[in-house]
């Protein structure tokens, strides 16, 4: 009997011992786990504090400009009043008219060199049909004298027809031309020795040159109004 007594008395000890252990472990879990929280919940705390202070700064300098405007700019209030409302009042017609608009807007046609396409006037009385032919470099053709050194001769070749119920008057620099990598080319004024009428006739083709600043070898582009050659 008494052996059985130690026997039970040596399993409860060691029950209570592993209890004991597994409440220590608990106990150092939670305060690993309450450590790194302070320390999450501290680093929060130190964001918001910096988030707070940059908008008393902000609040400030804005403080210190809406005086120096009103003190310095006549009837500043109305106008900054006026100024928010026309903000508000564009952006609710933005968005209430934004289908309108997109489709409303002219697209640019783009074309290849040797095709043609028509343009007219809003009264549609003048209407042209404007073929661009070729655009090249020439190295034949010289450039006035202030043209920038080692620039080339891009020779654009146009053909204008008049198709409309009016005389069209005639710009050639309302021709422009594009390097390869898209800026705008000078036009040269030793396009003037070319012969250059000032109108086209109604049912009249005329066919001219006109001569840009290159500095590289293409390929380039040329527009007039909405088209592009290329």
């Amino acid at each position: 009997m008494k052996d059985e007594k130690e026997v039970k008395v040596s399993a409860y000890k060691q029950i209570w011992f592993w209890v004991a252990i597994v409440c220590i472990v608990i106990a150092l879990i939670g305060v690993i786990i309450g450590g790194s929280s302070q320390s999450k919940l501290s680093e929060a705390n130190k964001k918001i504090s910096s988030i707070k202070k940059s908008v008393s700064e902000g609040n400030e300098i804005n403080k210190k400009f809406e005086s120096y405007m009103r003190n310095n700019v006549p009837d500043y209030s109305s106008y900054a009043s006026d100024a928010a409302q026309a903000v508000i009042e564009g952006s609710t017609t933005k968005t209430s008219d934004s289908s309108t608009t997109e489709s409303s807007e002219p697209k640019s046609e783009e074309l290849s060199f040797g095709q043609s396409s028509d343009f007219g006037s809003e009264s549609g009385d003048s209407k042209i049909e404007v073929t661009i032919i070729s655009a090249s470099i020439d190295q034949s053709i010289e450039l006035s004298d202030d043209a920038p050194s080692g620039s080339k001769a891009l020779v654009v070749e146009i053909s204008v027809k008049n198709i409309g119920n009016s005389a069209y008057d005639f710009n050639i620099q309302d021709f422009k031309a594009y390097s390869s990598d898209g800026n705008v080319l000078n036009f040269d004024s030793n396009t003037y020795e070319n012969t250059m009428p000032d109108s086209v006739n109604i049912g009249q083709t005329i066919k001219v040159k006109a001569y840009f600043e290159a500095t590289d070898g293409g390929p380039f582009s040329v527009t007039f109004a909405d088209g592009t050659w290329k």
